[in-house]
């Protein structure tokens, strides 16, 4: 039975046993509840309902009634938040919502304003006396919703500092939360929430599918360590394997840790630690892919050394062949003593701190017919980036030319003014750009300059007029000689799998590289091991100087042979050969035989007795794929497999050879050669070059010094997201 306000001395003697009594107070509060806005499913505004609406007290010690729910709610322990929080329910929100929505018609469905009384018990027919306006709803052209969506759109990048490429991604996503309201409706996660589930909700799950292939399939690791922007040591750790759901070679984020000292001691603790967390067997580990520093692949205590002796069958692939080529490239570069690298990186700090000279080599390139891009300075341990540099400044020499002819004394500009005079004839100047060009000038050499500046401006001059000859003579040799190395480095930093080709693009490179110094007479006939033990710094094997491969800068040289600066320039040209091709001599592990056997996957290899002999000395050198058993299988397979008249083709039908997992994995579908696939299956997995280091890359977008707080737990989770996404070559959108 209901008690009303009339029977409040009742309650007292029905709730006297209860810690909290029952107060008709509280039927007169208000509780706020958020609702959907009526007529529009996407919008949310909070309401204040009042209690005594749908909450009734009855003659049962504790309790009250919800009409709306038909439930009964106990207050005797918690008193008015337990009633609060049944208001704020699912289930009692969903009947407001109904109620609000089903049982309120809105004004307009009459025809008249909310404010206006009815005239009539017919909704149909108001009064025709009225005074009130009717509302009719407005309709708006798709255009112009259009152009709010994308202004909406627009101001969203503007309002968080998101870049333009951001827009198309914007708009795919919210087709997609579009196409299910209901639960766009609810859908809320705060900044701590996203932080939450990306470490324990996706990224664990993704973590766990990686760690349960590992123990199934034999993988290889490629580790390093960086620093990230806000100055913390992270050790990112990537694993490669062969998936038997896509069929093919994937790599996969496997740990970023953070760690205080980088030694190989305490680098070696985490790589165990991550191991036992996710119950990891050594015993499928192939190969681990480092940098050659002491710390990584030290011979008695590096890191590669205490995994090692964890897993005595680790695969010796040499240390990261990409960084060889690198230091190498230094090691080119260095005869020349700094003499372009140092007027890069002048030139490059003068564009930077005068912004204004940026815009007159702009206007300048215009006049002279050549293509204007922004300066660049090179990598200081990335030496191939001096090609890249290089062959800028050269393209665009004639108009720095003249930009720093401003910059010379007075009295020396009538030295150097042939200069300028050779560049307007050969790129047939206009008057009109002669005298644009004076106006340059004149604005150039009126300007204040800092001390630094002054002598910055008077190094590039020197380069660029005193020392052209010598200045072009460098340019044009690296941009000649580093494409060698920067095409191998280009090739096996590609996520195609290309184990296979290591060996024999290594021993074309080094073939390559000293047939542009040495006798060609010398190389004929000659194979590697007898390469390597070639004593390349001997003149009795070397060409003449003037014979040597130097690009452009042949026309120089034989123009001016004996000029002294030509001379200089090609006796630090024949060093640089020498010092480069003894660096690959000693770096390049073109003795393997592991890595001479694995070319033999190849399947262009294929049908010839010396490919047969390289894969059945496979079983000897990748000790922990075969069962003894499948050895003499093995055997069978590798001379069946060359003869096979069945096995699909390794090109497509555009003629383009198809990537070595995707031809193999169409062996492997056909069940043919069990013990061979099982071997190639392990190999394919083996890392070729630096994966890694596009992971640090991102690292400097997501921990940056205003982000100093962020965990690298969380780091890592990002980081395992996108190389799953990445491995399965879909966006998040095309996965989800």
């Amino acid at each position: 039975m209901e008690i009303n306000l009339n029977d409040e001395h009742k309650v007292r003697s029905i709730d006297a046993n209860e810690k909290n009594k029952f107060k008709f107070e509280w039927l007169n509060k208000s509780v706020k509840i958020k609702l959907s806005a009526k007529g529009n499913n996407t919008s949310v505004e909070e309401i204040a309902v009042k209690v005594g609406d749908s909450i009734k007290k009855f003659d049962i010690s504790g309790t009250v009634n919800c009409q709306l729910c038909s439930d009964t709610i106990y207050y005797g322990k918690r008193g008015f938040s337990a009633i609060s929080s049944h208001l704020q329910t699912k289930k009692h929100i969903s009947k407001i919502q109904a109620k609000r929505e089903n049982y309120t018609l809105p004004a307009n469905f009459f025809g008249v304003s909310k404010s206006a009384a009815p005239c009539s018990a017919v909704p149909s027919a108001p009064c025709a006396s009225s005074s009130a306006t009717i509302q009719m709803p407005v309709n708006v052209p798709l255009s112009d919703r259009i152009t709010n969506a994308q202004s909406l759109i627009l101001g969203v990048l503007a309002e968080n500092n998101l870049p333009f490429t951001m827009s198309p991604v914007l708009i795919e996503l919210s087709k997609v939360l579009a196409s299910d309201k209901k639960a766009l409706n609810h859908l809320n996660m705060s900044r701590t929430a996203a932080s939450y589930k990306m470490r324990l909700g996706l990224a664990k799950t993704f973590m766990d599918e990686t760690a349960e292939n590992l123990r199934s399939s034999k993988f290889s690791l490629n580790i390093d360590e960086a620093t990230s922007n806000n100055f913390k040591r992270v050790l990112s750790v990537l694993v490669s394997y062969f998936s038997p759901i896509q069929n093919k070679v994937i790599i996969e984020h496997l740990a970023s840790v953070s760690v205080i000292r980088v030694t190989s001691e305490s680098l070696f603790k985490e790589i165990v630690k991550v191991f036992e967390d996710h119950n990891i067997p050594w015993d499928n580990l192939m190969s681990i892919l480092m940098d050659s520093c002491n710390v990584m692949r030290g011979s008695k205590s590096g890191l590669e050394a205490r995994i090692r002796e964890k897993t005595t069958h680790l695969l010796d692939i040499d240390g990261d062949s990409c960084h060889h080529i690198h230091n190498s490239a230094k090691k080119l570069c260095k005869p020349f003593k700094g003499h372009v690298e140092k007027y890069f990186t002048d030139v490059f700090n003068d564009f930077k701190w005068s912004p204004d000279q940026k815009e007159c080599c702009s206007e300048i390139c215009l006049i002279l017919g050549i293509k204007f891009t922004a300066i660049e300075n090179m990598v200081p341990f990335r030496w191939l980036s001096c090609y890249d540099v290089s062959l800028s400044h050269l393209r665009i020499l004639d108009a720095l030319s003249i930009l720093y002819f401003a910059f010379i004394p007075h009295s020396d500009k009538s030295i150097y003014f042939s200069i300028l005079a050779g560049i307007y004839l050969e790129k047939n100047v206009s008057s009109e750009g002669k005298a644009r060009i004076k106006e340059i000038h004149q604005y150039l050499s009126e300007k204040k300059m800092t001390p630094e500046g002054i002598s910055r401006k008077e190094r590039i001059v020197q380069k660029l007029f005193k020392e052209r000859m010598r200045t072009q003579l460098v340019l044009h040799f690296y941009t000649a000689v580093l494409p060698l190395l920067k095409k191998y480095v280009c090739l096996f930093q590609t996520k195609e799998p290309l184990i296979h080709k290591l060996y024999d693009e290594q021993e074309q490179l080094f073939l390559d590289f000293l047939s542009c110094f040495l006798k060609h007479e010398v190389l004929k006939g000659k194979n590697v091991k007898q390469l390597l033990s070639l004593n390349v710094s001997e003149d009795e094997v070397m060409l003449k100087k003037s014979k040597m491969f130097l690009g452009s800068a042949e026309s120089i040289v034989s123009k001016n042979l004996k000029h002294d600066t030509v001379v200089a320039f090609l006796k630090q040209a024949n060093q640089a050969y020498v010092e480069c091709a003894q660096y690959l001599q000693k770096k390049l592990p073109l003795n393997s035989s592991l890595l001479q056997s694995i070319s033999a996957i190849d399947p262009i290899a294929r049908g010839h007795s010396v490919t047969a002999d390289r894969l059945k000395r496979l079983p000897k050198l990748v000790t922990n794929v075969l069962m003894q058993e499948e050895e003499m299988q093995y055997s069978l397979d590798v001379h069946l497999y060359q003869v096979d008249k069945f096995l699909p083709s390794y090109t497509d039908e555009h003629g383009n050879v198809l990537q070595i997992d995707l031809w193999w994995a169409a062996v492997f579908r056909s069940n043919k050669y069990c013990a061979l696939s099982k071997m190639v299956r392990a190999i394919l997995s083996c890392f070729h070059g630096p994966q890694v280091e596009s992971s640090f890359s991102m690292m400097g977008d997501v921990l940056d010094k205003e982000s100093g707080n962020m965990k690298i737990e969380t780091f890592s989770a990002i980081q395992t997201v996108k190389y799953r996404l990445s491995s399965q070559n879909k966006s998040a959108i095309d996965f989800f």
